[in-house]
């Protein structure tokens, strides 16, 4: 019994013993911290995003974080924005950008160290724009499943008789009856 919290990520094992993994990476990932602090004089890696941070990835974990989520309603206020002209649609991106910027937001992405490092300008407009482009996807599917669900018809028997024998019969995955000869 874990008591809510996943059996997997407790550090004890079944038969007793502590788990170190995860301790150890740790601590492998701080000393390299240090080693590259003590060699250079600065280490630009977060460990802990902050909740007003937008993250670059993928997954369900990235795509729930407070920052990422804040940033996915700033594009639903202004999407009418960004489907105008292309000057509209930079105006749109900017103004995202923008305003993640003023809540002390920051672009992030993870490296392959296991650090957060602060994503260039550019990335984070990119990213910013890939969220719109996401977001109209979803909103014109939205829009033809709801015409689709207004104008579903039938398919009579008839239609079948002019198939050719052992093919099927293609319909819009929408529709709710598909047939098959």
């Amino acid at each position: 019994m874990g008591y809510g919290i996943p059996v997997n990520v407790l550090p004890v094992s079944d038969t007793g013993i502590i788990k170190r993994t995860n301790q150890n990476k740790w601590i492998a990932k701080y000393a390299q911290r240090e080693q590259t602090l003590i060699r250079t004089g600065i280490f630009d890696g977060i460990d802990i995003p902050r909740g007003c941070d937008v993250l670059t990835g993928t997954g369900r974990p990235t795509q729930q974080h407070p920052g990422n989520v804040y940033m996915r309603n700033l594009v639903e206020s202004c999407m009418e924005e960004f489907i105008g002209s292309t000057s509209e649609r930079k105006a749109a991106i900017d103004k995202v950008y923008f305003f993640v910027k003023v809540t002390t937001g920051r672009f992030l992405y993870q490296g392959n160290d296991g650090w957060w490092r602060e994503s260039t300008e550019k990335e984070a407009k990119e990213k910013v724009c890939t969220t719109f482009l996401t977001a109209r996807t979803k909103q014109n599917n939205e829009t033809r499943r709801a015409s689709a669900s207004d104008s579903r018809g039938f398919v009579s028997s008839e239609t079948l008789l002019f198939l050719p024998h052992g093919k099927r019969a293609r319909y819009d995955s929408s529709s709710c009856f598909k047939a098959c000869a």
